[in-house]
């Protein structure tokens, strides 16, 4: 059994076909258009198969593979084996098998949401299993449930025969129906009798099915096969509202930059998740203007290699401003005369604090350029050196030229000393400065280019990047996991990029100087030592990267993440858990 707890922590026909037809269709197919929402789940087998193929599994064999004998049964095996028993005495009580239980959840299942029934007492709602080779273990469940509920109050009801299959009744005391049934190899339950008539007429080739829906948001999907998705309908609602809403809801809703929530996909798998969510509006009103830009990723090439944190993205205030304009256009004149008032008061007080005139901070706001890219990077030495790099793109240098004058005068008039750096041809200006009184001096320094204003930490950090942009000298874009995530993001409006792989090579010498001699010190009480741990190359190749970014545009919202973060890998880390747990209850350990 010792393969089994180390995969624990490894992360790891139709459905009314003739009895027997080779292969099930998707759930989706057979489910009717006129579900609202709908929740999958790929099964506890589809989580152990995906955690397996994470990285991070491999790295885990290898270091719990390490631990001494003892020490596994303590700490791994005997937690693992308290929680089955725990389990199996709960499933016991229930009149449950652990190894059904396990057989029917390792099975891919959806539940869908339909229109309201009045027969139902609510809406319907649609449980549907793909049983596989689990039917048999479905049916013990079912004669166990039936068991319980009897002993509740609840009685057999008038059976549902649709399309050659008989669905059995339930009748809860006090609440709606519940009609069960198996066919074709899939389990379905409903409380609503409409919902599994359309579901019939879907099998039957008389109705669509929900799967062109879900075929519409499926361009932002990942290409890997899903452990859990979620799909939100909201057309129907739309189109019920769409007649009361005002007639001037369309220039507003494309004033605002947001309109009517169309829809919402979302889909979590081992390594990868993406959501889409279609809102009207267009992407230069109020709401999506100033993060729709796209995301400036050249500014890559002047990062270090060394860098483990990337963001780009945007901030266009000049568009807001211009977005405001639009939108107080479509408001009745005497809310837009009130609405311009405030705003001009609000703007005012925050100009006043800022020791700027309106006229300077608007003409400072529209010099801007929407896109701001920064890095941050950990350069070798005995301790890893932090170095920071920030680039706010500009339309007018001048107007910007003539702020970081005032700005460099009114820090002159407190004792700060503004010097010049000359690096290929640039002027780089910056100032030292104590942090703290006694801390560190740092020394904040800034270079005007015609394509952005750079800041850093210290001019050193400037003539490197200057290095890189102007002589050609290698930075992050070079980068093999760089290149993927911007495969990843193109025509993206902004990209997080998380290098945990190059932090480890750079950083994990420190957790050997400091976290090796602790955990010695406690081999004792642990059992084991610094020998169980992996070395930075085993660290870096499990963890690699981690890349996180959004697309805003007139149809709405893509966000997609690529990394063992993924709220996937998390579900498949859980399933194997499940999985484990119900497998040793199932033997009786």
């Amino acid at each position: 059994m010792l393969a089994r707890p180390l995969a624990v922590l490894a992360l790891g026909g139709s459905l009314f076909a003739q009895t027997g037809s080779a292969t099930p269709r998707p759930l989706p197919e057979l489910l009717p258009a006129s579900t609202h929402v709908l929740l999958q789940f790929g099964g506890l087998a589809a989580c152990t198969a995906g955690a397996h193929e994470l990285p991070l599994a491999a790295l885990l064999r290898d270091v719990l593979g390490r631990l001494p004998d003892d020490a596994r049964r303590e700490r791994l095996e005997g937690p693992l084996d308290g929680a089955a028993r725990g389990a199996r005495r709960a499933l016991q009580r229930l009149g449950l098998d652990a190894a059904d239980l396990r057989a029917v959840l390792q099975r891919p299942a959806a539940v869908a949401v339909g229109r309201p029934t009045l027969e139902g007492m609510g809406p319907s709602v649609c449980l549907a299993i793909d049983l596989g080779d689990a039917e048999a273990a479905l049916r013990r469940c079912l004669a166990a449930g039936r068991t319980v509920l009897r002993q509740h109050g609840v009685t057999p009801g008038e059976p549902l025969r649709l399309a050659g299959t008989e669905f059995e009744s339930l009748q809860l005391p006090g609440g709606p129906p519940l009609w069960l049934g198996i066919a074709g190899g899939v389990f379905v339950a409903s409380n609503s009798r409409g919902y599994l008539h359309e579901l019939g007429a879907v099998v039957a080739g008389g109705a669509p099915s929900l799967a062109a829906a879900l075929a519409a948001g499926a361009a932002a999907m990942p290409a890997v096969a899903p452990l859990g998705s979620l799909f939100v309908d909201g057309q129907p609602l739309v189109a019920a509202c769409a007649p009361l809403l005002p007639y001037e809801a369309q220039a507003l809703a494309d004033a605002l930059g947001f309109g009517a929530p169309r829809s919402l996909h979302a889909v979590v798998a081992p390594g990868a998740d993406a959501l889409r969510v279609a809102v009207g509006g267009r992407a230069s009103g109020l709401a999506k203007v100033l993060l729709a830009a796209p995301a400036p990723l050249d500014f890559a090439r002047a990062c270090s290699p060394n860098t483990v944190v990337f963001g780009a993205g945007s901030i266009d205030l000049a568009g807001a401003l211009d977005a405001w304009q639009a939108l107080a256009a479509v408001l009745p004149a005497a809310v837009r005369a009130e609405a311009g008032r405030e705003a001009a008061r609000a703007m005012a007080r925050l100009v006043r604090r800022a020791g700027a005139t309106p006229a300077g901070a608007a003409a400072l706001v529209r010099a801007l350029a929407p896109q701001v890219a920064f890095a941050l990077s950990l350069e070798r030495g005995a301790v890893p050196r932090p170095e920071l790099l920030l680039r706010l793109s500009v339309r007018d240098a001048d107007v910007v030229a003539a702020a970081l004058q005032r700005l460099e005068a009114a820090a002159g008039g407190d004792g700060v000393e503004w010097r010049s750096r000359q690096a290929g041809g640039h002027t780089i200006r910056f100032c030292n400065l104590r942090l703290g009184g006694d801390g560190p001096q740092v020394a904040p320094s800034y270079l005007l280019r015609p394509d952005g204003l750079w800041l850093a930490a210290d001019p050193g950090t400037l003539v490197r990047a200057l290095r890189r942009t102007d002589d050609g000298e290698p930075g992050l874009a070079a980068e093999a996991d760089f290149a993927a995530a911007t495969g990843l993001a193109g025509g993206a409006s902004g990209m997080l990029h998380l290098r945990w792989s190059r932090a480890a090579e750079l950083g994990w010498r420190a957790v050997e100087t400091w976290g090796y001699p602790q955990l010695d010190a406690q081999r004792d009480q642990l059992g084991f030592g610094r020998e169980v741990l992996p070395d930075a190359d085993e660290v870096a190749a499990a963890v690699g990267a981690e890349t996180i970014c959004y697309r805003i545009d007139d149809d709405g919202l893509t966000l997609r993440h690529h990394g063992a973060l993924a709220l996937g890998s998390m579900l498949a880390a859980l399933g194997v858990l499940a999985d484990e747990m119900l497998a040793r209850a199932a033997t009786g350990r």
